[in-house]
C-alpha cells in the first residue's frame, strides 16, 4: 500500500519540476523522442513509495490509462523496461537539461 511521504526537500521540488517541466512523460520519451506533459509518478518498493528521488514522468495515458503504469504493470514494464531503468532515463534526462 502506498504511504505518504513528507514534504519533498527543495532539491526534490526542484527535481520534479525539472521532470515536469522540461523531461515529461519518460514513455513518450523513449517511443517518439517528444516532451509530453506529465504526472510525476513514484516507484515503489513493497508497496511503499521509495520517496521524491524516485520519481519518474508519465503522461494521463501511460499513468492512469488503459495501458498505464497503474492499470497494466507488467504490460507496461514489458514494454518500457523497469522502474530502475525509466528512472535512470529519467536521471540522464535530467542532467541533459542541466
Amino acid at each position: 500500500m502506498k504511504t505518504a511521504l513528507p514534504s519533498p526537500t527543495k532539491d526534490e521540488a526542484r527535481r520534479m519540476e525539472i521532470i515536469a517541466s522540461q523531461v515529461g512523460c519518460i514513455a513518450c520519451w523513449i517511443d517518439h523522442k517528444v516532451y509530453t506533459p506529465c504526472q510525476i509518478h513514484h516507484l515503489l518498493d513493497t508497496g511503499r513509495r521509495r520517496g521524491h528521488q524516485y520519481s519518474i514522468g508519465l503522461c494521463y495515458n501511460h499513468h492512469q490509462g488503459n495501458g498505464g503504469i497503474h492499470r497494466a504493470k507488467r504490460l507496461f514494464r514489458n514494454q518500457y523496461g523497469t522502474d530502475d531503468d525509466l528512472l535512470d532515463l529519467t536521471n540522464e534526462r535530467i542532467e541533459q537539461q542541466g
